[in-house]
């Protein structure tokens, strides 16, 4: 009876991991599709500093004074991230399909944005 009991429970758990796995090579496939173009704006006033990016694209530092427009291209379920650090009061937005995706204000600004699973 316990062995039975101890099968059942193993296969449980290994249909459990494999479920996961599955869904995480479905979210994050080796070769994403690109989806669009994303904007990143950075308003306010003063100099800052910072990093801007996508998961599977590239991080770049960026630095000057505000206000500044990147545009972006993102992939399916990647991330879009902007972290500004400034003395001045800064806003940053992420704009995708025509809409403010996020937005923040102060001297310290992090944003970070999931793109959808399509």
């Amino acid at each position: 009876m316990e062995a039975r009991l101890f099968t059942a429970i193993t296969v449980l758990i290994g249909v459990i991991v494999l479920a996961v796995a599955g869904y995480e090579i479905y979210r994050h496939p080796a070769e994403p599709r690109l989806l669009g173009t994303a904007t990143i704006k950075i308003k306010g006033t003063g100099h800052f500093r910072g990093e801007i990016g996508t998961y599977y694209g590239e991080t770049h530092i960026i630095e000057g004074r505000a206000p500044v427009t990147v545009e972006l291209p993102y992939r399916q379920a990647d991330y879009i991230s902007a972290n500004i650090d400034g003395p001045g009061t800064l806003k940053a937005e992420i704009w995708v399909e025509e809409r403010i995706v996020e937005e923040e204000g102060g001297e310290d600004v992090l944003l970070f944005w999931e793109a959808p699973v399509r």
